[in-house]
C-alpha cells in the first residue's frame, strides 16, 4: 500500500518526488527583449495579446521582416512544436499556458516564456500541472512581481516546484485532461459553425434582403419593392424604430449588495463571456438583495445580456431554464416578452451594423461604458412578423444546439477543473 509524504508543494505519493522546472528542462529562455519595425505583411510575431487556452490566434500577430525573423529565430526567440508556453508578463501573467502544437513557424517577444523539456517529460503533464490550483499558487505567490503590470523574472522561474513522476503515469494522467480539452474543444468548433450558420442566414434575409419572396426566389434579388429609410433602403411594409418601442430595454442594479457567505451570484460585465457566464468569479448575495435587484432587472429565459462597462459589447442569449443570478453593469433586454424577436434581435446586434453601433456609442476614457439611453435609442428595422415567424421557426433549433453544446462544455469544463487538483497530487492514481 502506496503512502504519503509531505513537500514544498504540499503531500504527495511516497513514490513520487519533487524538482524544479530547470531541473526537468533544457532550455528556459523567452522571446524577444527588443522589438523589431512592423510591416503590415511579413513574418508572424506573437505576444500574450495573441495567446489563447491552447493555442495563438494568429488573426492579429505584429509582422516582421524575413531578415528580423531570421536573426530572433537563431536567438532562440521561435517556438518548437513540443515546447511549453507561458504567459510571463501583464495582465494575463502566468493565466496562459499552453504545449505548441501548431504548423506555423513564429517568433515570440519577451513577454512569453518558452520551456523545452528534457527527454523523459512529459509538456502536456507539467502544462497542466502549472494550470493546477497549487501549480497558480506557488507561481503566483512567489514568482510572480509587480502590481500595476504583474511579470516573472524567468532566472527566478527556474526554480519553481514541480512534482517528479514516472513518465509511464505522466503521460496516463495527460492523456485524461487531453480527451477532456479534445471534446471541449470540437464542441467549441461546431458551435462556430452554427453560429456563422445563423449570422449567415441572417445576412441573407435582413441585410441582404434576399428572403425567399412568395415564388421562393431571393426577394431584392428578383425586384422586390424597396423604400427608404434611416439604416437605407428596406423591404415595402418594413419599418425602422428604437428598440425601446419594441421590447423592454432595461439595467442591472445600481447598488451595490453586500457580499454574503450564501445566496445568488451578483453577475456583472467582466462575467460575460463569448459562450456562457463566468461564475467562478463573481460573489454572492444574500435573498433579500437578490430579491431587491430582481424587482428593476429581473432575468428570464430568452432575454438577451450585453456588458455594458469595461469590456462593453460582449453579448449572451439566455436560454438557461433556470436563472437563479442577479445583474449589475449589463444592459438587459427583455425579448423574452417578445419571443418571437429573441433570435434576430441578438443576431441584429451581432451584425456589423449592430457592432459598430455600439462600439461609436462608447464613452468613458479610463473606464469605458455604454449609456442605458443610448441602448433605448437602438435603431432596429423592423420586418412583417410573418417573416420574423418563419425566420425563427429556422434558427431556433440552432440556438437549441448551441445552447446544449455550451451546457456539455461547461460540465465537461467543470470534470476537467474538478479533476486537475486531485490527478496532480496524486490524490486519485490512474491504474498502471
Amino acid at each position: 500500500m502506496r503512502g504519503w509524504q509531505e513537500t514544498e508543494i504540499g503531500r504527495l505519493p511516497s513514490d513520487w518526488g519533487t524538482t524544479t522546472i530547470e531541473n526537468i528542462s533544457e532550455i528556459v529562455t523567452d522571446g524577444a527583449h527588443l522589438s523589431p519595425k512592423f510591416f503590415n505583411n511579413g513574418k508572424c510575431m506573437c505576444s500574450v495579446k495573441d495567446m489563447r487556452y491552447n493555442g495563438f490566434a494568429f488573426s492579429d500577430c505584429k509582422r516582421i521582416s524575413s531578415d528580423n525573423f531570421t536573426l530572433l529565430k537563431r536567438q532562440g526567440c521561435s517556438p518548437e512544436k513540443g515546447d511549453i508556453l507561458i504567459s510571463k508578463d501583464g495582465e494575463k501573467c502566468l493565466d496562459l499556458i499552453f504545449v505548441y502544437s501548431q504548423d506555423k513557424e513564429i517568433v515570440l517577444l519577451s513577454s512569453i516564456a518558452i520551456i523545452r523539456l528534457k527527454e523523459n517529460n512529459s509538456p502536456h503533464f507539467y502544462r497542466y500541472y502549472l494550470l493546477s490550483p497549487v501549480g497558480q499558487s506557488i507561481m503566483k505567490k512567489w514568482f510572480r512581481s509587480g502590481t500595476a503590470i504583474p511579470r516573472v523574472v524567468l532566472k527566478d522561474f527556474r526554480n519553481v516546484p514541480v512534482p517528479k513522476v514516472a513518465i509511464q503515469e505522466q503521460g496516463k494522467i495527460s492523456n485524461i485532461f487531453l480527451c477532456l480539452d479534445a471534446k471541449i474543444e470540437n464542441l467549441q468548433k461546431q458551435n462556430q459553425t452554427l453560429e456563422k450558420i445563423a449570422q449567415t442566414l441572417f445576412k441573407q434575409w435582413f441585410v441582404d434582403f434576399n428572403f425567399p419572396d412568395e415564388n421562393g426566389k431571393p426577394y431584392k434579388d428578383n425586384g422586390g419593392a424597396m423604400v427608404g429609410s434611416e439604416l437605407g433602403e428596406i423591404p415595402m411594409g418594413w419599418k425602422v424604430d428604437e428598440i425601446s418601442r419594441l421590447i423592454d430595454v432595461r439595467d442591472g442594479t445600481h447598488a451595490s449588495p453586500k457580499q454574503a457567505n450564501n445566496g445568488f451570484p451578483l453577475v456583472t460585465s467582466k462575467h460575460l463571456k463569448k459562450n456562457g457566464i463566468d461564475f467562478r468569479s463573481t460573489y454572492l448575495i444574500s435573498k433579500f438583495d437578490y430579491k431587491e435587484v430582481n424587482k428593476r432587472s429581473n432575468v428570464d429565459r430568452y432575454d438577451i445580456l450585453l456588458s455594458m462597462i469595461g469590456t462593453v459589447g460582449t453579448l449572451y442569449f439566455v436560454m438557461d431554464s433556470k436563472i437563479d443570478f442577479a445583474i449589475k453593469n449589463i444592459g438587459l433586454f427583455k425579448t423574452s416578452g417578445n419571443l418571437i424577436f429573441s433570435e434576430y434581435i441578438y443576431l441584429f446586434f451581432k451584425s456589423d451594423y449592430g457592432l459598430h453601433y455600439f462600439k461609436t456609442r462608447v464613452a468613458g476614457t479610463t473606464q469605458l461604458y455604454l449609456t442605458l439611453g443610448s441602448l433605448r435609442e437602438f435603431p432596429i428595422i423592423v420586418p412583417k412578423t410573418e417573416f420574423i415567424e418563419n425566420f425563427r421557426s429556422i434558427v431556433f433549433p440552432i440556438f437549441t444546439k448551441l445552447h446544449l453544446n455550451n451546457k456539455s462544455i461547461q460540465a465537461l469544463t467543470k470534470t476537467r477543473d474538478t479533476l486537475l487538483p486531485k490527478l496532480m497530487s496524486g490524490q486519485i492514481r490512474v491504474n498502471n
